[in-house]
């Protein structure tokens, strides 16, 4: 029998006090179905149809619902993530509203991170409509996507992707950022992209903040290895810029990041870097002891082979 909202909420108040006792690394196992049940809410392709939302696939879309940081506690690796909507469309919204579908968790985004959830972003609601999808307001981090098509993504915005493998590289999207291209949009705002692979994509800092680049200037891009130009004279003709870009540095967003062919280091690097240059420093002095210490040992023993040939020379005499 499907549960009523007010028993879901109340078993979800239940599991979520007894997972704080769970040690963080581990996950128990929840009944398929159940957890499912509590995780989304499904809405019939008859409903979507009342409110005039487009479903060519005349599939039911799945709304998640349960999004605490708790769930890295449970194992999702069983549940199926198809035909969920991850993004936040304003007459999915709506309706969502009307039919009194609100979130358990009044938190800013829906938390998924370090959960094994398997998640193909392909068999989402939009992208089996639309051909692609979008992700808005949920928390990503430290999930393997790895194997996910990110050809697909028309966009991501006020999101975590840190830590997730996704593979990205400009010719999936040719269109965008060329001379001629009749759309000028990021793919990414306001979004965590932290150790992700970005090493393929050059941007101009200004362009950030034109949404004219792969992501807008409020992305985090540290450790992507991504090729920044900064061009420093524009940059200083403008406060916002200038501060922003002072702001960025100072939060560690460009550490592993290449501005204008340099890599940037964080603090803890630059202090590698320097004892290993004291030590291959030491190094060389030490060598340089030897070698003269094994000059000063040559000389010696030439000297003493030089006196000793004088020496039978005198007692031939």
């Amino acid at each position: 029998m499907k549960m009523s909202r007010k028993n879901k909420k109340e078993l979800i108040d239940f599991i979520e006090q007894e997972l704080r006792f769970v040690p963080e690394g581990q996950r128990i196992h929840l009944d398929k179905d159940l957890l499912e049940d509590l995780l989304f809410e499904v809405i019939p392709s008859e409903t979507l149809e009342e409110y005039g939302i487009t479903n060519d696939i005349g599939e039911s879309l799945k709304v998640p619902m349960w999004n605490g940081k708790v769930l890295r506690k449970i194992d999702l690796s069983e549940i199926s993530f198809e035909n969920v909507s991850w993004y936040n469309d304003d007459d999915i919204n709506s309706m969502c509203w009307d039919e009194g579908l609100l979130s358990f968790d009044s938190g800013d985004s829906c938390d998924y991170s370090n959960t094994n959830a398997q998640i193909d972003f392909t068999k989402s609601w939009e992208a089996k409509n639309y051909g692609e999808f979008s992700i808005e307001g949920y928390n990503f981090s430290g999930v393997d996507l790895s194997n996910n098509d990110m050809s697909k993504l028309y966009s991501a915005a006020e999101s975590d992707l840190s830590n997730t493998g996704i593979i990205l590289s400009p010719d999936m999207f040719p269109e965008l950022w060329q001379s001629n291209s009749p759309e000028d949009r990021a793919i990414f705002y306001d979004v965590n992209l932290s150790n992700v692979d970005l090493s393929k994509f050059t941007v101009n800092f200004i362009d950030m903040f034109e949404a004219n680049a792969i992501c807008d200037s409020r992305c985090n891009l540290s450790n992507t290895g991504i090729n920044i130009i900064a061009d420093a004279k524009k940059i200083k003709s403008s406060d916002y810029y200038l501060q922003n870009y002072q702001k960025k540095f100072k939060n560690g967003e460009f550490v592993g990041c290449y501005i204008n062919g340099k890599k940037i280091r964080s603090s803890e690097e630059k202090k590698i870097l320097v004892q290993e240059k004291r030590k291959e420093i030491e190094q060389k002095r030490k060598e340089m002891e030897q070698y003269k210490q094994a000059l000063e040992d040559l000389y010696f023993s030439i000297k003493q082979d030089i006196n000793q040939q004088i020496k039978n020379f005198q007692k031939k005499l």
